[in-house]
């Protein structure tokens, strides 16, 4: 569902439907990775209410999507938020060891619109 919800709104940009996505806390003249990561945490925490596995990671609790490091072993289950420039990447550790590549799921997003 998050992957999609991104999708639309980078989209929305794209196709000139819209001037501000996430809510309205981002322009689409505006948009970076930082920025971006930050509006999501909020429409993603709707669309993602809570991680399967429970709570593995107290700091978090039993929310579904935080802003944190996939590769760490207690954020099983999490979808995790990053930005590298203007790139977001979601993550989601399915199985430990959640360093080894193969037990996580990612998906990168370019913020900006493509040429």
């Amino acid at each position: 569902m998050l992957v999609k919800f991104l999708s639309t709104e980078f989209l929305k940009c794209e196709t000139g439907l819209v001037t501000d996505i996430m809510d309205g806390t981002i322009s689409c003249s505006e948009r970076d990775g930082a920025t971006v990561m930050g509006a999501l945490l909020t429409p993603a925490g709707r669309l993602v209410t809570q991680n399967p596995w429970g709570d593995p990671n107290p700091a978090h609790g039993n929310r579904g999507v935080i802003i944190d490091a996939a590769q760490n072993d207690i954020n099983l289950g999490y979808i995790t938020i990053n930005s590298s420039g203007n790139d977001i990447v979601l993550h989601t550790c399915f199985q430990t060891p959640c360093n080894v590549a193969e037990n996580r799921i990612q998906s990168w997003f370019r913020t900006q619109d493509r040429n």
